[in-house]
Formats: C-alpha cells, structure tokens, sequence
C-alpha cells in the first residue's frame, strides 16, 4: 500500500523491519538499528516538513503530521537505544523467538519438522 509509511512503530516500520530478518537474513540487532536510523531519517523530514508549512502558514495540515513526526522519533530513538545496548529481549518485534531464530546463523525449521498431531486429539 502505498499510503503506509515505512517507519517504525507504525505498520509499514514493522513490515520493513521483519522483512529485513527474514527476507534478507539480517540479524536482529542490526535490522534493529537499521530499522531506527530510517525511521529517525523519516521522522525528522516529517518534524522539518511540519515546522516549515506551519511557518509559511498553509494551516493546520502540517501540525498532525509533525506530531505523528515526534511519535515515531521518540519510539525509534528508544528501539535504537534498545538496540545498541543489546537488551531486545523483551520487544514487540525483534524479541520475538522466530525472529531470534530467522536471522543469519540458525536455520528454520521445515514444515516436516513440526510434530503431526495424534489421532486421538484428532477426534477429541
């Protein structure tokens, strides 16, 4: 979709962050940082774009956006801080075992690896 935009915390920041891990076998703690310093990039646009239509007085338009600027500036300086001092355990995203597991050194498990269910449970 081309309307979302692709900085964390929003949709299309989790998107670019997971695609990140699991497309291109990043590892989490630097799909981490990567993830924030784009983020950060975008935002402070957003921030600079609010600021300036707010000075040249085009109305109010530019106000939610500086604000949803200062959101995802201050959620993506803490991922990045998070990040830096390898304590993601706990996070939404990269904290999440399958990401711990997808990105560079260990491999996924195969469909075939997962344990078939019973007959017994099958019926119940």
């Amino acid at each position: 979709d081309s309307t979302t935009l692709q900085a964390y915390p929003l949709d299309g920041g989790r998107i670019y962050a997971a695609s990140l891990i699991l497309l291109f076998k990043m590892n989490p703690i630097k799909a981490a940082k990567t993830t924030a310093i784009t983020a950060m990039l975008l935002s402070s646009g957003m921030i600079l774009y609010a600021i300036i239509s707010f000075l040249k007085s085009t109305g109010g338009s530019g106000l939610l956006l500086g604000v949803v600027g200062a959101f995802v500036l201050y959620n993506s300086s803490e991922l990045f801080k998070s990040a830096k001092n390898n304590s993601l355990e706990g996070h939404p995203i990269f904290g999440r075992e399958c990401y711990q597991n997808a990105g560079g050194n260990t491999t996924q498990n195969e469909i075939g690896d997962v344990p078939a269910q019973s007959d017994s449970a099958a019926m119940a």
